[in-house]
C-alpha cells in the first residue's frame, strides 16, 4: 500500500534465506482467482534477473509446499 509508503509490485512476503543459488524467496500471495500487477510483473521480472526466486501462491497448502522446497533447496 503506497500510504504505508510501500513500494508498489513488491512481493508481499520475503524469506532472506540464501539456498541454492537464490539469495532469497520472494512470494506474491493470490486469492483463487487474483492476477498480479503490471507492477508486480514487473517486479518479478527485475528479482528473477537479480538470481532470486520468485513464487505466486493460491493457497496456504502452495505456501508451505513452496517454503519447504526452496529450505530443502530443491
Amino acid at each position: 500500500n503506497k500510504a504505508l509508503g510501500l513500494q508498489a509490485g513488491v512481493a508481499d512476503l520475503t524469506l532472506k534465506v540464501a539456498m541454492k543459488g537464490y539469495g532469497t524467496l520472494e512470494i506474491e500471495c493470490k486469492v483463487k482467482s487474483g492476477k498480479q500487477s503490471h507492477a508486480q510483473k514487473a517486479y518479478q521480472k527485475e528479482v528473477e534477473k537479480n538470481g532470486l526466486k520468485y513464487v505466486v501462491i493460491y493457497s496456504v497448502e502452495e505456501f508451505l509446499k513452496e517454503v519447504k522446497q526452496y529450505l530443502k533447496g530443491k
